[in-house]
């Protein structure tokens, strides 16, 4: 069954084809476009899962990935997402922020304020790419992240190294006994998928 959807976002260009987000996000970011992209992508996010929940459930959610210029730079704050989301019908469970372990390292009161607020708005914070960046149990205790993502580097190679096995193991265990979700990234064959709900 399909509850959950991620929006990844792709610049389809008249000359250049098919654009990499890793070549144009960062001029967006540098530029401060990204504020008004990303103000884009919640828009056409809500309106989809809207959608979405009509065929695939009440429940259905949406991820989002939020750009750390954006928390730091909120120029349209996220209170006009309530106010979006409730003209829908919705709730703020129909969506997921996703940030990067790399906001969390210049994280600021600001910013933590920010994360809270979505959270009591009901919208998830998943932490994004766990464990390829500097990874610090503080953030689980400290912030209101709801989920982890298990970067596809741990998990590609679990059924081969029993070391990345244990590891990913672990961090299941932990992250469970914490309350938090744990979505694991790049899963491409039943035996992994096995081994992950042992």
């Amino acid at each position: 069954q399909v509850f959950k959807a991620e929006a990844l976002l792709r610049w389809h260009h008249p000359q250049r084809g098919t654009v990499s987000p890793a070549q144009f996000i960062p001029i967006a970011e540098s530029t401060g476009l990204i504020i008004d992209i990303g103000e884009w992508v919640f828009q056409q996010a809500a309106q989809q899962v809207a959608q979405w929940r009509t065929r695939h459930g009440k429940n259905f959610q949406i991820s989002i990935n939020k750009s750390p210029v954006q928390f730091h730079r909120p120029e349209k704050h996220h209170g006009a997402w309530d106010v979006h989301l409730h003209s829908l019908g919705l709730d703020g469970s129909s969506l997921a922020v996703e940030i990067t372990e790399g906001l969390l390292l210049d994280t600021n009161d600001d910013v933590t304020r920010q994360l809270q607020a979505l959270r009591a708005s009901g919208i998830a914070i998943s932490l994004d790419d766990f464990g390829t960046g500097h990874s610090s149990l503080t953030y689980l205790k400290q912030l209101p992240i709801s989920r982890i993502k298990l970067d596809r580097s741990f998990i590609q190679p679990i059924l081969h190294n029993p070391q990345d096995a244990t590891l990913v193991r672990a961090v299941i265990a932990l992250a469970h006994t914490l309350g938090l979700e744990v979505v694991a990234e790049g899963v491409e064959e039943e035996a992994q998928v096995r081994l992950l709900e042992t």
